[in-house]
């Protein structure tokens, strides 16, 4: 299954440190979220003995109705990025502009992957009204009735009801052969990019598919009377339609908020001036992590929380950091011992092969105008930002390693060494030539902090598509197991929480329990 991602992904994804803008993102984002669903659907499929088994009245294992739940989750995660990707540009117009073009090639491929993968799902429990049962229960993952949601969407492309009735999804109607016809005034376009090619190889390849499988399938009339019957004899409409609801608030706010810049990292929950205060508490090698709600980027990855980073401090945090004599003795005898011309933590982080680049680019200011503080994995690769750009969002907290300074100091110095690696689009934590957010926290406290217990057991570090991956909820778990369940001894401790409140449109400062209460919150913001 590694094969989902070919070899040309690192190719595709920037390894230059220039912020994408948001239609090159979101190129980037679909071709991600493609290559995933298609994945996951192929994965599913291997459940089919699972569900058989279900089918003929046995009962599954906790192991088995935990593979089935997960892997259906990870693929509701991925649907709900694509519909809002589409989303994002479903009004743009083909006035064949290079934007309107690339936009279109985003609806078109989203859309077809949508449809198809729906069919094959949909195919694959036609005939299993147990499976579709459990599929549709309430989960934290995902809403109730996320299978009802997913067959009528497809389906009612070409299903007009009688009597003006309806066939309710959480996600708007899509039209392929709608999309088809825009995409095709663009004539014979010229695509740029290589993700662009490759997102153009996979509508050409979906497209064929899509004739051959998944229309003829839709527009059968019988089947078309099973996804009636289906609904109608769907116990939870009330529940049902209130999520529909909230989803299409949330796909209006998110589409907003995503096409106008001035809300990336700028309108969010969290002000500038909290983000500031959020600062006083902190020190260099903090752990941090946060979450806006309406960011699409690391849907890969369970929980509430999407994104962690290191906060290094500006450089005079780093002088304070300097002046402890364990560290000034031991950064005394590293540059001695490899002939450099310092006597100091701070001069060897200047003058070090490995990180002379780094500690350049860390004193230049950001592109907002701030100083850079912490260094983080985007989709940019790993690079250093400002709490203008990284601190304003709708969630944000810090912990601290129980460790020493001089610990510390190696940490950061480790993490520079990541500067400039390209985003790990694998999400694999055993690879080391790119990293996700998660990797560059955990491999710069390699040996210091353990977020690598037992993967069999998906303790912090999971399986996910045959690879191995630490999400970030993983490290509030572990902060969880070490300091409410004691499970063994704790190597973080709290430090702050700005807790985002959406009905006040506000954040405020939270309590280390409710932080901890974070860890079984919703990935989405409608379901919470």
């Amino acid at each position: 299954m590694k094969s989902y991602i070919s070899g040309v992904l690192l190719a595709l994804m920037m390894s230059t440190l220039v912020y994408a803008s948001p239609l090159e993102r979101d190129l980037k984002l679909t071709y991600q979220n493609i290559k995933n669903l298609k994945a996951l659907s192929e994965e599913f499929k291997t459940l089919t003995p699972i569900l058989q088994k279900l089918e003929n009245e046995s009962k599954l294992s906790h192991t088995e109705t935990f593979k089935v739940k997960r892997l259906w989750g990870r693929m509701f995660d991925m649907r709900v990025t694509l519909n809002a990707l589409y989303h994002t540009y479903a009004d743009y117009g083909p006035r064949k502009t290079s934007d309107e073009l690339k936009a279109s090639l985003i609806k078109l491929t989203s859309t077809l992957t949508l449809v198809n993968t729906g069919v094959q799902i949909s195919r694959l429990l036609w005939k299993m009204p147990k499976s579709h049962k459990m599929l549709n229960e309430l989960h934290k993952t995902y809403p109730i009735g996320s299978l009802v949601s997913l067959e009528n969407q497809i389906f009612k492309m070409y299903y007009i009801l009688p009597m003006g009735e309806k066939l309710p999804s959480f996600f708007p109607e899509v039209d392929i052969e709608e999309q088809v016809k825009e995409f095709h005034q663009f004539g014979f376009a010229t695509f740029t990019s290589k993700v662009e090619n490759e997102l153009n190889k996979i509508q050409k390849q979906e497209s064929l598919s899509f004739k051959s499988i998944g229309q003829p399938f839709l527009k059968d009339k019988n089947n078309k009377w099973t996804i009636r019957r289906r609904y109608n004899r769907f116990m939870f409409k009330q529940l049902f339609t209130d999520i529909v609801t909230r989803v299409s608030t949330w796909l209006g706010d998110t589409k907003i908020k995503r096409r106008n810049k001035d809300y990336y990292n700028g309108k969010t929950y969290i002000t500038l001036e909290q983000a500031k205060d959020f600062e006083q508490k902190l020190e260099p090698g903090d752990i941090m992590i946060s979450r806006t709600n309406w960011f699409l980027s690391n849907a890969f990855l369970p929980g509430f929380w999407p994104h962690s980073f290191i906060y290094i401090g500006n450089l005079k945090k780093l002088y304070q950091l300097d002046s402890s004599p364990e560290i000034n003795y031991h950064y005394k005898g590293k540059c001695k011992s490899q002939g450099l011309e310092c006597d100091s933590f701070i001069g060897f982080l200047e003058k070090s092969k490995n990180t002379k680049v780094a500690f350049k680019h860390y004193l230049t200011k950001a592109k907002d105008g701030h100083e850079k503080v912490l260094i983080e994995a985007t989709s940019d690769g790993v690079h250093f930002s400002s709490i203008r750009h990284t601190f304003l969002n709708d969630f944000l907290a810090a912990m601290r390693p129980k460790i020493s300074y001089l610990e510390k100091a190696k940490a950061i110095e480790e993490s520079m060494t990541f500067y400039g690696l390209p985003y790990d689009f694998d999400f694999d934590f055993d690879t080391h030539s790119s990293l996700v957010c998660s990797e560059v926290v955990a491999k710069s406290f390699l040996n210091k902090v353990s977020f690598d217990y037992n993967r069999k057991g998906g303790v912090y570090v999971e399986e996910y598509l045959n690879r191995y991956s630490l999400p970030v909820i993983g490290i509030l778990k572990k902060m969880v197991d070490e300091n409410v369940n004691y499970l063994r001894p704790s190597e973080l401790e709290f430090v702050g929480f700005l807790k985002g409140e959406p009905k006040k449109k506000n954040a405020r400062l939270a309590s280390e329990k409710e932080l901890y209460e974070s860890v079984e919150w919703p990935k989405w913001s409608f379901m919470q």
